[in-house]
């Protein structure tokens, strides 16, 4: 992890003054995979899986392992066995699953540190091995006369290296950008979490309370569970949307500065320029599809209906105002929500029918939009268009007409003929 933070903070630092094409090999699949990473399409299907367990069961272990994990569940992962006496316990588990994108969090901050002290030393080195070449010694002229001599430093300095130039890129953007990516991923995981003990369901004959998700659980003997959640409910889950709300609000016209990019573009560079917020539909999304399921019982109609609504309203506004800068993105989106609302559909029919073939059919289904998204992300990567060779060719004139797909460029470099490095530096 620290090699490849410090290859990301080298990348991003250095001036692109090289063609596509006299790219290494290496540098050019890097570049490729940093631009895959911005895909949108990548943001869909982690959002599809992560619902998509929550509503349904799915029998396939390994699947529904992986899946779990996207939503910070570590059960299914087998380290009860390793672990029993720690795991077993409600406390432990709650404690872990909510703790888990902090943990992950400052892994990614001790690799960004290390990897900034590894391109300090690399650039220390740089600088002290050219300084030794641009001094001569007397001693190797000494049977040169005045003339020869100054000849030969001349000529010695043309070939030396020229001074390398870099782009200002603090690590603590880095930082930021990947704390918020972190917390981004975790979000609906940590919500289920953190609402999991907050709502209670009382049985009918005895009138006790139990947990609403563990209806195993007394909703009194809870309450231990209930108070470590409380922070995380606060901070998280309610402080995160409302944060991010309020940062969209403050940077709205300041969304194409090089700053506001390079700490919290991760946030909006998958959006169009003008519905750059659009990440804060997700975030609500997530939210109340997390309350909905621990606050009402499956066996309640109530749930079905309002997840509908809380899935096809946002489908609906999508289809209208078309968020993602690319045509697929903009396709998948909604195929991914009509899809979820089927599989909530397919999974109470199984409850009230007793059959299973409905549910294997979108089930089918589900599987195979996600193994399109796979291919679409692969093909992208492959075929695509990198970032780097488009900014090139825009800064040379061989295609002014894509300056239309980087609408973060300052409008004062749009109207003129932006160079290479006006580009870079406001790229996000």
């Amino acid at each position: 992890l620290t090699i490849v933070m410090t290859i990301v903070l080298r990348s991003r630092r250095q001036i692109r003054n090289k063609s596509w094409e006299r790219l290494p090999i290496l540098k050019r699949i890097w570049y490729r995979l940093v631009d895959c990473s911005k895909s949108g399409l990548i943001t869909i299907l982690v959002l599809f899986v992560q619902i998509l367990v929550s509503l349904t069961h799915w029998d396939a272990y390994l699947v529904r392992t992986i899946a779990q994990l996207m939503n910070g569940n570590v059960e299914s992962v087998g380290l009860v066995c390793l672990f029993p006496h720690l795991l077993t316990s409600p406390m432990a588990t709650l404690t872990l699953e909510l703790a888990l994108p902090l943990l992950v969090a400052c892994l990614f901050a001790i690799a960004v540190g290390l990897g900034e002290l590894v391109n300090r030393w690399m650039t220390w080195r740089s600088k002290r091995s050219k300084s030794g070449f641009s001094h001569f010694n007397s001693d190797d002229f000494s049977d040169v006369d005045e003339s020869s001599q100054l000849v030969l430093q001349v000529e010695s300095m043309g070939t030396e290296a020229p001074k390398a130039h870099s782009v200002d890129y603090p690590a603590f953007a880095l930082v930021t950008s990947n704390t918020l990516a972190i917390f981004q991923f975790f979000y609906f995981g940590t919500s289920l979490a953190a609402t999991e003990f907050f709502f209670a369901s009382v049985q009918a004959h005895t009138g006790l309370k139990y947990v609403q998700a563990l209806p195993w659980m007394l909703y009194d003997d809870a309450r231990s569970l209930r108070a470590v959640s409380i922070p995380w409910l606060v901070i998280v889950v309610i402080g995160f949307p409302l944060a991010f709300i309020g940062l969209a609000f403050r940077i709205r016209h300041k969304v194409t500065s090089p700053v506001v990019t390079s700490y919290v573009g991760s946030l909006f560079a998958r959006y169009r320029l003008r519905v750059f917020w659009w990440e804060i539909v997700n975030v609500l999304k997530k939210l109340i599809i997390a309350l909905l399921l621990r606050g009402i019982p499956p066996s309640n109609p109530l749930q079905t209906a309002l997840i509908t609504v809380v899935l096809g309203a946002p489908m609906l506004v999508q289809v209208a105002v078309r968020p993602w800068k690319r045509f697929e993105e903009n396709v998948m989106d909604p195929v991914a929500s009509i899809l979820l609302i089927l599989s909530l559909g397919a999974s109470n029919s199984v409850s009230s029918t007793r059959t299973f073939v409905v549910y294997y059919m979108v089930m089918t289904l589900d599987g195979l939009f996600v193994l399109a998204l796979v291919g679409l992300i692969v093909h992208q990567l492959v075929t695509g268009k990198p970032e780097y060779q488009r900014l090139w060719e825009i800064a040379f004139g061989k295609s002014e007409a894509l300056l239309d797909d980087f609408e973060f460029l300052d409008p004062k470099v749009r109207g003129l003929k932006p160079t290479l490095q006006q580009i870079t530096a406001n790229s996000p």
